[in-house]
């Protein structure tokens, strides 16, 4: 198997770098509770990968008045931002990434997560990247190519220099879209689908690539 060179690395960041699970649960049983939603957590985490209000759609949440969906979101960010200590990195998050550095390789975060609370959250664990995208800042979302797309222009590197570091079917099917490798990490979020590559640790990538 030829390598590929990789010139710019892009991380999704809840269950790739960051985990965040019970920060989640603890946010979305708060506000399950405040709005009567009467939908548990597990039903609300099969669908973790996509904007919190394209998740609020899925679960067929009314909206009560247009800024009802602002409100639920409002108050679940608050309930987030103040368990931050529930938050952990994933083990070997912040090597790779200081290998990445040293080497002069990109890197980036494309995230479904609004932008307040990652740059809070990266701040917390003094994460440092080229370039955060969060749906504030893109036109389409995942699994739209929209974001790899541009990073592609912006930095002049070909898509199979690129690499997508993921765990949900969304990440998956937008580096699919974008023509760019992917990998899936086996301690994130995502089960139900069949990438190619599929890692235990950051180091694993080292069979398939070359950074």
């Amino acid at each position: 198997m030829i390598k590929q060179k990789i010139l710019l690395v892009v991380f999704d960041l809840d269950g790739v770098l960051l985990n965040s699970k019970q920060n989640m649960k603890i946010s979305w049983n708060v506000v399950n509770k405040k709005y009567n939603f009467r939908i548990n957590f597990s039903s609300y985490f099969k669908h973790i990968g996509i904007p919190f209000f394209q998740i609020l759609k899925k679960l067929k949440i009314e909206k009560k008045t247009k800024s009802f969906y602002k409100k639920v979101k409002f108050n679940y960010d608050n309930i987030s931002k103040k368990d931050s200590s529930s938050l952990n990195l994933y083990k070997g998050s912040k090597i790779f990434l200081k290998k990445l550095k040293n080497k002069n390789i990109k890197t980036c975060i494309l995230t479904s997560k609004d932008i307040i609370r990652s740059r809070i959250f990266l701040k917390k664990f003094e994460i440092k990247v080229n370039k955060l995208i969060t749906p504030e800042k893109i036109k389409f979302p995942k699994p739209h190519p929209y974001a790899l797309n541009q990073l592609k222009k912006k930095y002049h590197i070909k898509r199979n220099n690129i690499l997508f570091i993921g765990d949900t079917i969304h990440d998956h099917k937008c580096a699919q879209n974008a023509k760019v490798n992917y990998a899936h990490v086996n301690w994130g979020y995502g089960k139900n689908y069949k990438p190619k590559i599929k890692i235990n640790s950051f180091s694993d990538l080292e069979k398939y690539f070359i950074f």
